[in-house]
């Protein structure tokens, strides 16, 4: 089960992601986008 909760912030993306990027490939996508 999926729940969202107010303890947890929660951000989207607009684009376009390749999941096949794998964790790393993600969290690098993210962090360039919040500078």
């Amino acid at each position: 089960m999926y729940s969202l909760t107010s303890a947890n912030r929660y951000y989207l993306y607009l684009g376009f992601v390749r999941m096949n990027l794998g964790i790393d490939g993600l969290f690098k996508i993210i962090r360039s986008q919040m500078k």
